[in-house]
């Protein structure tokens, strides 16, 4: 057995003994939420999907967009850390394209339905358009040469330098805040605009307001 399957990932809090073999974790929870998550997302998916091929036969742009956690550090080798952290970064890497297709989706769907001619509003989306790639693109990039050499990223033991990754976190999480903010003002402005009762703006309002759930 080598040094790494030996040794924690981490130093254990004093009085802990690492359990490599049946360590306590939150898998069960961690599952039961993914998979609710899965379930609702591909019913709303299969929803718009046929309610856009069949019920009204038209599709668009944003149609063709949207397509071993839960354990005490201690409890793990250094040799499964490595392996958990490579496969985290590779997930990192993925996230960004994924983000940027998904508020692309949306930007589409409110041009399409709230600045069909070139409008003021069309050209605030373009722009918010040109600057979420340019973001996520950045982003991605980040966490490709986060280290020199690549590896350090998942072994830290590997000779190198990294960049300080908390302040990419830090704005990407803020940037993503903000831009779900936009998101959901967006199209509030033409919505109380419309000529329908107050009552019914209220609730078109809400439909969008989900947003922040």
């Amino acid at each position: 057995m080598s040094a790494l399957q030996k040794q924690p990932a981490q130093v254990p809090p004093k009085g802990v003994i690492p359990n490599f073999e049946n360590p306590k974790n939150r898998n069960s929870e961690i599952f039961a939420v993914a998979g609710l998550c899965i379930a609702i997302n591909t019913v709303f998916v299969f929803a718009r999907t046929y309610t856009r091929l069949f019920l009204i036969k038209r599709r668009g742009w944003q149609d063709w967009t949207k397509y071993g956690a839960g354990i005490h550090q201690w409890d793990i080798t250094k040799e499964q850390f490595v392996t958990f952290s490579q496969r985290a970064n590779i997930t990192n890497i993925f996230y960004s394209p994924v983000m940027c297709l998904i508020k692309l989706a949306i930007l589409i769907q409110l041009g399409s339905l709230f600045a069909p001619v070139k409008s003021r509003l069309y050209w605030v989306i373009c722009v918010l358009s040109a600057l979420t790639v340019m973001f996520y693109l950045a982003s991605m990039i980040f966490r490709i040469l986060e280290c020199v050499p690549r590896e350090k990223i998942w072994n830290p033991s590997v000779p190198g330098t990294c960049i300080d990754s908390t302040a990419g976190i830090l704005s990407s999480a803020i940037v993503n805040t903000i831009s779900d903010f936009i998101l959901l003002i967006l199209p509030l402005n033409s919505i109380w605009r419309l000529q329908m009762p107050l009552r019914k703006k209220w609730q078109v309002s809400a439909v969008f307001a989900t947003g922040l759930l």
